[in-house]
């Protein structure tokens, strides 16, 4: 009995070795691909990461190209919100600073008088801004101690009205930057600035392929060189129409800024101030509705120190009548760094 358990056992055994151990074996296939994927799964799993880590950087590459292609153009410029950041956060380092409203915005180019060795320069005009001390004052901080320092003025009637002074286009971009500032604060603002969105306005134009009527190029200097296919010397005049109705400039306003002028010649900063260009038809407007003398004011302006400039050509252009184009902007530019130029090789013999 035993020897038959001996010979028995041995079939059983071999046997069931065999049985695991069989090719072919259903059971081996499920044991093979078991430990197939056990030996795959790192794999398949740093696969599936990858996998994440691509899609998202495919979708942000999307996305930062979307925004890019839908930024606002600045026509080879800077970004209108960093033209604005670098207005109000200029150093103290200039020799001449243009201060005024949207008419000195758009038609004082400060690279010009590099040309006349007066450099570095900065415009600091502003929409709807008044010609009031808080104004005079920014623009003077930013001139440099010591040397050679120019506050170039354009002079307008609407920069002594009491509108002007309360809605004023200078404090307004200051709230501006401050509401930005405190949004994106430091580095991360300059990185947003870039990144800024155009309009739906905007988006709906390029969608359709329309190009602009007029294209803007924001300088770091400070100024908007503008061109305009389709100008209009008439266009302004509708909104000048009205604008002098119970707003005429102030007559203190205007004293205070001669006393401001006196102030400034006596510290050694030369105040050389100037009447912007307009088309014919809004100089007349302004003259008889204004309520601004401009010959009072030169002769007052003389009385404090300051400097008159003649700022008429004929062959300037106004794309609405009351600001410059870029190519004219650049003329008046030249035009007035000559005379300055002038004023002070006189003052020196």
């Amino acid at each position: 009995v035993s020897l038959q358990r001996k010979n028995l056992s041995k079939p059983m055994v071999r046997e069931h070795k065999s049985w695991i151990t069989r090719p072919g074996h259903h059971c081996n296939d499920s044991v093979s691909r078991a430990r197939t994927l056990v030996y795959l799964l790192p794999v398949l799993v740093m696969d599936k990461n990858k996998l994440r880590f691509i899609s998202v950087f495919i979708l942000a590459a999307l996305l930062l190209a979307t925004v890019v292609a839908l930024r606002p153009s600045t026509d080879s410029g800077i970004t209108k919100t960093l033209f604005w950041r670098h207005k109000l956060e200029a150093d103290a380092i200039h020799s001449i600073v243009a201060v005024g409203d949207s008419r000195v915005l758009h038609g004082i180019a400060p690279e010009l008088f590099a040309d006349e060795g007066i450099e570095p320069g900065l415009n600091l005009g502003f929409r709807g801004a008044a010609l009031n001390e808080k104004l005079m004052k920014f623009a003077q901080s930013r001139l440099k101690e010591q040397g050679q320092r120019i506050l170039l003025v354009g002079v307008t009637p609407n920069s002594f009205t009491p509108n002007a002074n309360q809605s004023n286009g200078f404090e307004q971009e200051q709230k501006n930057l401050s509401a930005a500032a405190f949004r994106f604060p430091g580095w991360l603002a300059k990185i947003v600035d870039q990144l800024q969105p155009s309009s739906l306005k905007e988006v709906k134009r390029i969608v359709a392929g329309k190009t602009k009527a007029k294209s803007e190029c924001f300088h770091e200097t400070g100024w908007i060189d503008t061109t305009h296919k389709s100008a209009n010397e008439k266009e302004a005049l509708r909104f000048f129409e009205h604008r002098f109705d119970q707003n005429e400039a102030d007559p203190e306003r205007v004293r205070q800024f001669h006393s401001m002028v006196k102030q400034f010649s006596d510290n050694g900063i030369v105040v050389a101030c100037f009447r912007p260009p307009v088309t014919k038809e809004m100089a007349q407007l302004e003259d008889q509705r204004s309520g601004f003398d401009y010959i009072e004011f030169r002769n007052n302006l003389k009385e404090a120190g300051g400097v008159w400039l003649d700022a008429s050509d004929s062959e300037l252009v106004s794309y609405d009548g009351s600001h410059l184009d870029g190519e004219s902007a650049r003329k008046l530019s030249a035009n007035l760094a000559a005379q300055i130029k002038q004023h002070l090789d006189d003052k020196l013999q």
